[in-house]
């Protein structure tokens, strides 16, 4: 209920009412919307007894002051006098009281008796109250121009989503909150609009705010006629800044390293394929560098990963700042970068090559108070009207980088069709279309070759190594070192890892008596696996889908890879190991640091390196090394495999030094994997 009211001067009312001195009915409040003033017609329609007026005015107290105050408009109501003669039904607009300071004294109301009107009418009112109110609040912006392009109606709601006023805008260009640079297709699109009245047009543009920001805005365009026939264009528009701004973001993120912001991979092989386009349709000449850097490795192994990253970072900001504006420059991952020089001849690339070395050359990096220093080999490749196919420059490239590295490193290497040095590289390359067709024949097969305890008296279940073998075109089987190489260069290793998972663990779900007196089936994974995100799913989708016990399943991991992926690998494995599966290390000993990280790794057997193993009965260096290796793993609480176990001399060394489990040509040769059913 309203409380104290606020006496208003005979000045101020006298000064509202004689504006409105043409309306019928005219009355005055003070804040409270305690009635002030009544004129005659007034006091005719609403009696001496304005109470029943002011308490319908305060029952809209919130509505009316905020319309008046934010701004500083007008308000309709439809008010009922209960005059003791009649009931009256009266149509009013209520209006702010301002003295000259512009500060709000009351409200002014001035309407009209429309008790006689009918009911028709009133409906009618309603409608277009309620049609104006939709209209205003529809979360749209909602604007009509003329075909030049002047704004004849706007919601209210589209004019506050621009920063202005409905009357700031109307009678106004349209062009006023178009982006200058959008202003030309806005243009076309309103005579396209006009020349085709039924189509709905749909487009993007950038709007400008009153304060100058940009917004994205997603528009619905289309022509109509107005009551006089005149043509009008409608438009409703929708901001989706935010949407625009989070494509943007994840579109970057997608093409974009995270590590150094350089272009990843994914983008650097899009943008290649257009240059290589552009080669074969404008007879342009473009060139491909691939640089590798020398002893980053040693910096990661003994200052750690951190100190790794942030020589990436660093060596990325200096390298961005060396190549011109229109070339790529990207990170292909791990140490390994690559740059795409468009319409560049090679002695030009040449010469970049040459600064760009210089450059890695005379980079210092400081970390923990050491200055570390590294180098680069690069692989050239140039690239015209003759190159093949996007594959074929990366293999090209890649042998090229290769080239350079045999040469010594830190060199410069221009691929050349006749280096001989390259042969052995396209050599493996040719095995690529022969490893895809033999996939899409299913021309591989599964061999199992056993893994035996060396204790005496120790009897366990079926326990084996899974291997993959091709047949060739003429049904020839093909050993793994022939084609395992090339599928481990051009990223088809882990392609084969899936099929063998997938065949072995259909093979075992197909032979439930064979599952169920099986210790362990060790599978091989390649070096690739841990740069696969999903790999662990698959994997354990492949288990559920053929109902395979976990801890019947071991997985071998080669050394080196672990050791270079240490905390995806380590990642990697523990959540498989959750399940209950086993892994074992693969080729222990190979690297020159494997004794350091082995606390690191969660596996549970360790492979013995066959190059120890093989000679351990006349070296007596490969016998201090396995028994080492046996040693250290027995500590760690991981049990032993001894690869290349060819006789019975070398089972004999092995079971005098206490390796666990021993596997190779004397143990038992490779054989097809139905043998065991």
């Amino acid at each position: 209920m309203c409380s104290t009211k606020t006496i208003l001067s005979e000045r101020v009312i006298l000064d509202n009412v004689l504006r409105s001195a043409d309306k019928a009915l005219i009355a005055a409040t003070d804040l409270r919307f305690r009635v002030q003033y009544l004129n005659k017609a007034a006091k005719k329609t609403f009696g001496r007894a304005t109470e029943h007026i002011e308490n319908q005015l305060c029952s809209r107290e919130k509505q009316i002051l905020k319309r008046i105050q934010d701004e500083k408009s007008e308000f309709h109501v439809t008010l009922t006098s209960q005059n003791s003669r009649r009931r009256s039904v009266v149509d009013a607009e209520i209006s702010g009281i301002w003295n000259d300071d512009k500060v709000l004294l009351g409200f002014l109301l001035v309407g009209n008796d429309v008790t006689e009107t009918t009911e028709a009418e009133i409906e009618l009112r309603a409608s277009e109250r309620k049609y104006r109110a939709l209209y205003d609040e529809n979360p749209c912006m909602c604007f009509t121009v003329d075909p030049g392009g002047t704004v004849l109606t706007v919601n209210r709601h589209g004019a506050e989503q621009l920063g202005y006023r409905v009357n700031e805008l109307v009678g106004k260009s349209i062009f006023k909150i178009i982006h200058e640079q959008d202003r030309e297709a806005t243009k076309q699109v309103l005579e396209k609009a006009m020349q085709e009245p039924d189509r709905l047009h749909h487009r993007e543009i950038r709007a400008v705010h009153k304060d100058r920001v940009g917004l994205w805005v997603r528009e619905a365009i289309r022509a109509s006629k107005d009551d006089a026939g005149a043509i009008v264009i409608l438009i409703a528009g929708e901001d989706v800044t935010e949407a625009r701004q989070l494509s943007e973001e994840l579109s970057y993120q997608a093409s974009h390293d995270v590590l150094t912001g350089l272009v990843n991979r994914r983008e650097f092989e899009r943008r290649l394929k257009r240059v290589l386009h552009s080669s074969r349709a404008d007879q342009t000449e473009h060139a491909l560098l691939y640089l590798d850097l020398d002893r980053f490795k040693t910096i990661n192994d003994t200052c750690g990963h951190l100190a790794g990253d942030e020589l990436l970072r660093q060596l990325g900001e200096v390298l961005r700042g060396t190549v011109r504006s229109r070339d790529t420059l990207a990170r292909l991952g791990g140490d390994e970068f690559g740059v795409l020089l468009e319409h560049c001849s090679v002695v030009q690339a040449r010469r970049l090559a040459k600064a760009l070395q210089k450059i890695i050359q005379n980079f210092r990096f400081g970390w923990e108070g050491r200055n570390l220093s590294i180098g680069v080999s690069i692989g050239l490749v140039p690239i015209n009207k003759t190159s093949e196919s996007m594959t074929n420059i990366l293999s090209m490239t890649d042998a090229a980088l290769f080239a350079a590295k045999e040469a010594g490193r830190n060199c410069i290497h221009v691929y050349q069709e006749a280096d001989s040095e390259l042969a052995r590289k396209r050599g493996e390359l040719q095995w690529v279309p022969r490893i895809q067709q033999a996939l899409e024949e299913d021309r591989f097969h599964l061999v199992f070759q056993p893994i035996r305890p060396i204790a005496k008296g120790n009897v366990e279940g079926e326990h084996y190594e899974l291997q993959i073998r091709m047949e060739d075109e003429d049904g020839r089987i093909v050993p793994p070192g022939a084609f395992l190489p090339a599928a481990e260069r051009y990223n088809l290793s882990t392609t084969l890892d899936r099929w063998v998972i997938r065949t072995a663990f259909r093979w075992l779900s197909n032979h439930p008596e064979h599952l169920e007196r099986l210790y362990l089936c060790s599978i091989n994974l390649s070096s690739h696996v841990f740069g696969e995100e999903d790999f662990v799913e698959f994997i354990i989708r492949q288990l559920n889908k053929q109902k395979i016990p976990a801890e019947k399943i071991g997985f071998e991991v080669p050394e080196t890879a672990a050791i270079a992926n240490l905390s995806s690998a380590t990642r990697f494995i523990k959540a498989l190991k959750e399940l209950g599966c086993w892994f074992a290390l693969d080729d222990f000993g190979s690297g020159l640091s494997s004794f350091g990280y082995l606390r690191n790794l969660p596996v549970d057997f360790l492979k013995i390196d066959g190059a120890f193993v093989r000679n351990i009965v006349e070296d007596p260096v490969d016998f201090a090394m396995v028994s080492s290796i046996n040693e250290i793993g027995h500590v760690l609480g991981k049990k032993t495999i001894a690869e290349f176990v060819e006789n019975d001399a070398i089972l004999e060394k092995l079971r005098t030094i206490g390796v666990d489990y021993a596997q190779g040509y004397g143990m038992g040769r490779p054989q097809v994997i139905d043998r065991l059913g």
